[in-house]
Parts: structure tokens; C-alpha cells; sequence
């Protein structure tokens, strides 16, 4: 079932708790992403995409789907999404298709990045769409790994510290002094920390940290 969350009107489906989980990554993400239908209309929108088309500077979101400033940019982008439609309907493999959309107040253009949607991805995301855009704007800094972990996860602030933290090779002896608390109050942060992300040991949170840092630098290179 579709829905627009509160007052944002952003796109959204109802999800389970799983679908939960995805939507709050996909949130997370410096990159917009739409999901869509063979005709183009939105299901879903993640935050940095609604933010994108709230701009209104080269792209939009609205009842008739994304919309670029220009209509022979509209046109291509909606001929990408029936190709993708297509592909996902006979299974085929495909290169996903990209094209740059222009900007106003000289800043550079969007890139949208369209590809089928099929498979374990479209269970997961209502089973509805048939093409999800990836729009990349290179005017943007990639968040930082402690935003990725509030939102993701649901830490706290002074969860995400210690995660960071820890991630970044200090020990909790260490973190007494530099953040002035008990180190049993750094203990039960460190279990709530487990707990919301599915970790038990320390060294498999600073890999979880790690990832996600890895992940930034590889974006960041690759812009």
C-alpha cells in the first residue's frame, strides 16, 4: 500500500520490520533513490531524493513521477524507465542507464543512474516497482560514518561517539579519560551499541564501523 509520510509527502510503502531496516539504509544514503513503476509513478522516495526534488532545480517529484526541468530530459528519462521496465520483465541482464540532467544557478548537473529492479530487491521493496533511479548530485559531501550509524542503527549521540570511537582504535580505558565518564557507564553504552546493531564483540563492531567508512572513501574516490 502506498502512503506519504506526514507532512514531508514523501513517498513510502508500509513496511514490515524488515522492510523497516531497508528503508532507514536507503534513507541513509547521500544518493537519492526512487523506486517506480513501469509508467514512471513513485512509490517510494528515500530522504535525499525528496530533498532533491523539494530543491526544484533540475529535478522534481510529483503525481505524474520524477520530472527533469527540461522535457526532452523528462522524455529520455521516462524511454530509460520503460526499457528498464522491459528488461526486468523478460530477465535479462543489463547495464543500468545514465543520463546528467542540468541544473540552474550554475552548480553542476544530477546524474540518474536507472536500472530494473527484480529478484530479492523487489520483494523486499513491495514487489511493485519495476525500475529504481539512483540520483547522484556532486555538488553534496558523503555523510560522515556517525550519521550513517544514528540513522541506521538508532544509536544515540553518546552511542555513536563510543562506536567512532572504537572504531577508530581507541579502548575504553582510553575513552574514560578523553570523554570524562565511568567506564561503567562506557560499558552499558557498549551493550546498547551490540544491541542495536547486531554485533557481541568489540572487534565485530569495529569492522561494522569499518565498512561503513570504506564504503565513504570508495564514493568519494569514485565522484
Amino acid at each position: 500500500m502506498l502512503s506519504r509520510c506526514g507532512s514531508s509527502g514523501r513517498y513510502r510503502r508500509t513496511f514490515g520490520t524488515e522492510r523497516r531496516q531497508v528503508e532507514a539504509a536507503l534513507d541513509a544514503l547521500v544518493v537519492g533513490v526512487v523506486i517506480v513503476d513501469r509508467t514512471g509513478r513513485i512509490l517510494f522516495a528515500n530522504r535525499s531524493a525528496y530533498a532533491i526534488g523539494k530543491r526544484n532545480d533540475g529535478l522534481s517529484l510529483g503525481s505524474l513521477g520524477l520530472c527533469c526541468g527540461r522535457t526532452v530530459d523528462t522524455r529520455e528519462l521516462r524511454r530509460k524507465i520503460h526499457a528498464a521496465a522491459t528488461i526486468a520483465d523478460i530477465n535479462l541482464r543489463a547495464v543500468p542507464a545514465s543520463m546528467v540532467v542540468p541544473r540552474s544557478h550554475g552548480l553542476r548537473p544530477y546524474v540518474v543512474t536507472v536500472a530494473p529492479l527484480r529478484g530479492a530487491a523487489l520483494d523486499m521493496l513491495g514487489s511493485r516497482g519495476t525500475a529504481v533511479l539512483f540520483i547522484t548530485d556532486p555538488n553534496l559531501e558523503p555523510r560522515r560514518p556517525s550519521e550513517i550509524l544514528e540513522q541506521i542503527y538508532g544509536l544515540t549521540p553518546a552511542e555513536v561517539r563510543l562506536a567512532v570511537a572504537l572504531g577508530a582504535g581507541k579502548t575504553l580505558d582510553d575513552l574514560v579519560t578523553a570523554f570524562g565518564v565511568a567506564k561503567t557507564t562506557l560499558r552499558t553504552q557498549l551493550l546498547q551499541v551490540f544491541r542495536k546493531t547486531g554485533t557481541s564483540r568489540q572487534a565485530e563492531l569495529v569492522l561494522l564501523v569499518a565498512r561503513h567508512q570504506s564504503c565513504l572513501l570508495r564514493s568519494q574516490g569514485e565522484s
